[in-house]
């Protein structure tokens, strides 16, 4: 039986190199009451190119791209299908 790719741990060729740099998912959030809409998004990165996998959590402005807050969590295996990374 053949597996499908997985959506969230599949590389992409980058550079000559295999990449995984995928957004797992992004949402609106309020961190204070009166504060402006900030976005917080999820990405899974590894492949050739990084070191370790992680998953990546960044809080931006909404609509900015520079992270006001991020976080790198190493992982070992895809939170999706469970493959070994």
């Amino acid at each position: 039986m053949k597996m499908e790719k997985c959506e969230f741990c599949s590389r992409k060729v980058l550079f000559g190199k295999k990449d995984m740099s995928n957004l797992l998912g992004a949402r609106p959030v309020v961190l204070a009451k009166g504060d402006p809409v900030k976005r917080l998004e999820l990405w899974l990165f590894g492949g050739e190119v990084d070191e370790q996998s992680v998953l990546h959590i960044g809080v931006s402005d909404y609509g900015g791209e520079e992270n006001m807050m991020e976080m790198n969590i190493p992982i070992n295996y895809c939170p999706r299908c469970g493959k070994k990374l």
